[in-house]
């Protein structure tokens, strides 16, 4: 289908002010699995019928597959959507906004994945917290910090539902967020590295509404090389899913238990 519209300012990932863009933008029709979903235990059933080998996955592993399932089942945030679902329209229960998203009704940013992919984790009893990071307002991106098992110690790994990817040391083994903040203060890029999701499994309009004139940011342009990634230096809001607000030293005490 083809909408036009006619469009002011765009608060996302990356916030592009004061000027007004009208342009045409083809969305594809979008595709999902099965739903509408009555409850959030149809969701959770749903989740492990398409996931069926996830009692047998350790935590992370598990992580990064919700992190897909949930990115696949979330709309993204365009100019052709009636409004923009904002993360403080985010009552109610999960199964409720997976059907608005079902329903292209509305779209979220960045901060809308991660609340999704965060009660996603819920269900399955994985702690995470929301991390805000950037030059706010200019130039910022949010994702999730899940907590996981690594190597006998609690990490605090950042997992990205909206650009499907996460961060491990160049080894392969997750890096936490603290320990990467570490790396990044002491210019030491080259010892980690982002890894993208195997799926792409990006909802059917997001690659257009990323090349869109009224997108800020790329994946590349937040989170590719240097500096860039150091965007997850500079993080000004990390809150628990009851909106309590944490800080860098509360998670390092969390690791060092």
């Amino acid at each position: 289908m083809v909408k036009t519209v006619l469009f002011g300012g765009v608060i996302a990932c990356a916030f592009i002010g004061g000027v007004l863009f009208g342009t045409t933008i083809a969305t594809p029709e979008m595709m999902y699995p099965a739903g509408p979903y009555p409850d959030n235990d149809a969701v959770l059933a749903a989740i492990q019928a398409d996931i069926p080998d996830w009692q047998t996955m350790d935590t992370f592993t598990l992580s990064i597959a919700l992190m897909e399932w949930s990115a696949q089942h979330t709309l993204h945030g365009s100019p052709d959507l009636s409004m923009v679902y904002e993360p403080v329209q985010w009552d109610g229960f999960l199964y409720q906004h997976l059907n608005v998203f079902a329903k292209e009704q509305n779209g979220v940013y960045c901060a809308g994945y991660a609340h999704a992919y965060e009660e996603v984790l819920d269900l399955f009893g994985i702690p995470s917290y929301c991390i805000m990071a950037g030059a706010y307002p200019e130039y910022t991106h949010a994702a999730q910090l899940v907590e996981v098992p690594v190597n006998g110690s609690t990490k605090y790994i950042i997992i990205d539902p909206m650009f499907e990817c996460y961060f491990t040391w160049t080894n392969g083994t997750p890096i936490s967020w603290i320990e990467m903040v570490d790396e990044i203060e002491n210019d030491r890029f080259s010892s980690f590295a982002r890894v993208d999701s195997d799926t792409d499994g990006y909802p059917a309009n997001f690659h257009t509404v990323m090349n869109s004139p009224v997108w800020g940011a790329s994946k590349d342009q937040l989170l590719g090389d240097a500096p860039p990634r150091a965007i997850w230096a500079y993080e000004y809001s990390i809150k628990n899913n009851n909106g309590k607000a944490l800080s860098r030293n509360f998670i390092r005490a969390e690791e060092s238990r």
